[in-house]
């Protein structure tokens, strides 16, 4: 089975480690998987390819402001120990980890530089089972074959699997952090491990950590982080070379995947100079003095840094193939489930290529692997994964095979909550020998309101007979959902749409054809659904029977995908939400001349955008920028520039973009 584990062999002791221990921590594990599943080179190599699509697709620019807080739970294995043994940290050594862990990732310290990832980290307070929790699990691990006396061992054959089945919640939902004794026989390094996010092995999938780093200080924890939203560490050169030099070159798809990262062997801190260049480190945070030696994905003892490469990066892995943690409940307090979970039966077992990949609906956007990878053909993530529409409502769906092959997808909502599928209109949507299908579900307005639903998807394999909701004829998965359908809207909406006007402001419109004692229209505005606020009110005309018209525009609207939400208010108070809608502004980020000389060339920016102009090998060459009028400035190098490419890195209030420049 294909799995992708990063082996960190930092942060315990209090000396750097060498070379030929890095290479064979991390190298040996990753060339062991590259040798032994034929899949996994293509695995990595797809899993980029769909990253650099997406961050340089729209999408992409939605999330720059969007702080993210994603649920954790801690899952401490002992041998026996009680609380506060050193198989066993106390939940104040926990909760320090925890905060250690949100302020590297945030920046929350005047020791650390580089970028504040906005993505922050909290104790679940709902379990997998619907229950109330800590965030906290403690398991005796003394029972599982070799753990007493090796700890979790990862080889081929070893207790991983067995030790993580104890106490493992899906991934899907949590980030899974396994508090151990010891790893592969040490109580002293490897200081953890965790996995990259693409259809992992949901067994397994999370960070691995030994209990004698859980003290508030040691930042192994930062460290994993990173690896599981797909940060390699800075000295990669390959999957199988963490020990030369790393490519100065195309530093998008080589190395680290990061060109703000200097190339750099794995050296203690203080090391100087860069071998790999023959000069002085580039200083990464000018502010700090720091170079890429403090960065946490590097090895040592003065880790205090992430980049905006490593920013953009890790934000692309959460949002791409890790949703799920974003739009989980289980930072929420306890809510019921349905009370109907009909089984399921498969013909022929768990498949490694087929499987539901990504569903989004209502609230819901997760993304996952095949039935194998995850673990069953049957998934419920009814606790946490929960859609709520409104009755009568039409509502957008769509569900993604995996590795989008061609399946049978078939999507159930068991509307009068009886226990089964075969009510007419419970078979929502379907397709044949399809990788996808997308469309609009309307919400029947006599399904009950406000009761937690069962909405089951189903994808098989399309070499048997098509399947029911209740039976696979091949080795494919059906995932459970609850859905919730609120009451009626006191407002019958015609439309509601948003047109971008030639002078870049964005004309709202939306129309009544029935209003019964409304207040007043809110618009909200985000580059994200999450993080929504609001920019008007509008009085609505209070009883109606007949169409009304309502117009606004947003004279200010941001760059990039602006999302829209129209929001009704009766007079009551009672709020009743509409779908949003997204109107893009076009960006006019441009530089010229390009290629350019003279040392000098023109952005057509905001002039609030931050310029940063960087070599190929990451060094930032500095310059004068003045503004000489609302959107342009002149950038001028205070040195001459040798011929070559250089990256321009713009950030601005709601958006980031590198340019490329040429010198000729």
């Amino acid at each position: 089975m294909k799995y992708i584990l990063l082996l960190s062999l930092a942060f315990l002791a209090l000396t750097g480690f060498s070379q030929e221990m890095a290479s064979c921590g991390f190298s040996a594990i990753q060339q062991r998987k590259l040798l032994d599943d034929k899949r996994y080179q293509s695995d990595l190599i797809n899993t980029e390819s769909k990253l650099r699509e997406y961050l340089t697709s729209r999408n992409s620019s939605r999330t720059a402001a969007v702080v993210y807080t994603l649920p954790v739970v801690f899952h401490v294995i002992t041998n026996g120990g009680s609380v506060g043994a050193p198989d066993n940290p106390t939940d104040a050594a926990i909760s320090a980890t925890l905060k250690l862990l949100n302020d590297t990732w945030s920046k929350n310290d005047a020791s650390y530089g580089g970028a504040d990832m906005q993505i922050k980290f909290a104790l679940a307070q709902r379990s997998s089972t619907c229950g109330s929790t800590s965030g906290i699990n403690r398991v005796d691990g003394s029972g599982v074959s070799d753990y007493s006396a090796n700890g979790i061992t990862t080889s081929i054959g070893g207790n991983e699997a067995v030790v993580k089945g104890l106490s493992r919640w899906s991934s899907a939902d949590y980030v899974n952090i396994w508090v151990v004794t010891k790893i592969d026989g040490s109580d002293t390094f490897p200081g953890g491990f965790a996995y990259f996010p693409e259809h992992a092995d949901s067994r397994i999938d999370g960070i691995t950590i030994l209990a004698g780093t859980v003290d508030g200080i040691n930042k192994t924890i930062a460290h994993e982080m990173g690896h599981v939203f797909g940060l390699y560490h800075t000295f990669r050169v390959t999957d199988f070379d963490e020990i030369s030099c790393p490519p100065t070159t195309d530093c998008a798809n080589t190395g680290d995947m990061i060109c703000d990262t200097e190339p750099t062997k794995n050296v203690s801190c203080g090391t100087t100079p860069n071998e790999c260049s023959g000069a002085v480190y580039l200083v990464a945070d000018a502010g700090l003095n720091y170079t890429v030696l403090n960065n946490y994905m590097g090895y040592g003892t003065c880790q205090s840094m992430f980049t905006e490469g490593q920013k953009t990066r890790a934000r692309g892995f959460l949002e791409l193939f890790r949703p799920g943690l974003i739009y989980s409940k289980a930072l929420s307090p306890v809510a019921a489930a349905p009370s109907f979970n009909p089984p399921l039966t498969a013909t022929n077992g768990q498949s490694e290529f087929y499987g539901v990949e990504r569903v989004k609906f209502g609230g819901i956007d997760i993304y996952s692997g095949t039935a194998l990878q995850d673990n069953g053909n049957l998934i419920s993530r009814t606790c946490n994964q929960r859609a709520t529409v409104t009755s009568g409502s039409s509502t957008s769906l769509t569900v993604t095979s995996t590795y989008a092959n061609p399946e049978y997808l078939r999507v159930y909502i068991d509307y009068n909550n009886n226990g089964d599928f075969l009510d007419a209109n419970e078979l929502v949507m379907s397709g044949d020998w399809v990788p996808s299908m997308t469309g609009n579900i309307t919400i029947p307005t006599s399904a009950p309101t406000n009761v937690p639903l069962l909405m089951r998807v189903v994808a098989d394999d399309v070499f048997g007979s098509p399947p029911t909701s209740v039976a696979l004829n091949g080795d494919g998965q059906a995932e459970d959902f609850t859905v919730s359908i609120s009451g009626a809207l006191p407002v019958t909406l015609l439309y509601f749409k948003g047109n971008l006007l030639e002078n870049q402001q964005v004309s709202l419109s939306w129309a009544t054809t029935w209003e019964d004692n409304s207040r007043s229209f809110v618009l909200e505005r985000g580059n994200n659904l999450t993080a929504m606020q609001q920019i008007t009110s509008v009085d609505a005309a209070g009883n109606a029977d007949i169409k009304k018209d309502y117009q606004f525009t947003d004279s200010n609207p941001l760059q990039g995908i602006n999302y829209y939400r129209l929001t009704e208010v009766d007079w009551d108070g009672s709020r009743f939400p509409y779908r949003a809608i997204s109107v893009e502004t076009k960006r006019n980020e441009m530089l010229f001349p390009n290629p350019s000389v003279n040392n000098q060339f023109f952005l057509q920016i905001p002039v609030d955008t931050e310029v940063k102009v960087y070599s190929i090998t990451g060094q930032e060459i500095f310059c004068d920028i003045i503004i000489e009028n609302a959107d342009l400035v002149k950038v001028t190098a205070k040195k001459k520039l040798v011929s070559g490419i250089y990256l321009v890195s713009l950030t601005g209030q709601d958006f980031t973009k590198s340019i490329r420049l040429v010198i000729p």
